[in-house]
């Protein structure tokens, strides 16, 4: 009987903000971390490789984490 070997993934892990502190929740339903913030918009992170420019009318809620 072959013995599999199993390697474990080494595909890198993008980190484009590692002290997230912020999620944020938008009325048409979508959930990232909240990379910056100006007078009028908001930019969330989707994923490692996403992110989405908002007005701050478009923000239902935000929860801080600690």
């Amino acid at each position: 009987m072959a013995q599999s070997t199993h390697q474990p993934e080494t595909t890198p892990t993008l980190v484009t903000h590692p002290l997230r502190k912020e999620i944020v929740y938008t009325t048409t339903g979508r959930l990232g971390f909240l990379q910056s913030e100006t007078a009028h918009t908001v930019t969330i992170q989707l994923a490692p490789d996403r992110t989405l420019t908002l007005p701050k009318e478009e923000i239902d809620c935000r929860f801080k984490l600690i």
